[in-house]
């Protein structure tokens, strides 16, 4: 995600990437990082990296250009001892952004990266569905009528690589 400076809630003054393909060859990797350096080319005030494996591009923009960058890190992908392009990308961040506090203090004992560099930033739910949270069901359009209790469905990846979610 990439923006200019001064442009209050305008959505256009944002480029967000489109999906490059299903499966990320070498290829389309080196292809998306030109891009992205070529982007970056235009002075943003400041890019925010989505993905920690998107960190090293974001760290080259740094570099060439002087754009800050911050880095979010989504749980498990920052569990574990980050590769050498990472943990350099890490060191030049502006902000750390882990969604947890848990995923901030592993990013702490797995790669000695002191909690001060970090802000937490939770998944955020938007005022109007927590609303709809505390509202009687029969006032929450789509919900299910005649139940007690408020159920929530979380949907998310399930597969055997990522069992440690506690899906059976």
């Amino acid at each position: 995600l990439l923006g200019n400076a001064g442009i209050g809630n305008d959505w256009r003054a944002f480029r967000v990437f489109n999906p490059v393909g299903r499966r990320l060859t070498i290829a389309g990797k080196l292809r998306f990082a030109v891009r992205a350096l070529r982007l970056s080319f235009n002075k943003y005030d400041l890019v925010i990296c989505t993905h920690l494996g998107l960190s090293p591009v974001a760290g080259l923009a740094l570099r060439l250009w002087g754009t800050p960058f911050w880095i979010t890190l989504h749980g498990s992908e920052a569990w574990s001892k980050f590769p050498a392009d990472v943990r350099w990308a890490v060191r030049q961040a502006a902000l750390l952004l882990p969604v947890s506090r848990f995923t901030a203090e592993r990013v702490e004992k797995v790669n000695g990266i002191p909690q001060s560099r970090m802000r937490v930033l939770y998944n955020a739910i938007p005022d109007e569905f927590a609303a709809r949270l505390t509202a009687r069901s029969d006032d929450v359009p789509g919900a299910a009528s005649g139940r007690k209790e408020k159920r929530i469905l979380s949907v998310g990846t399930v597969s055997r690589d990522s069992s440690y979610k506690g899906y059976d």
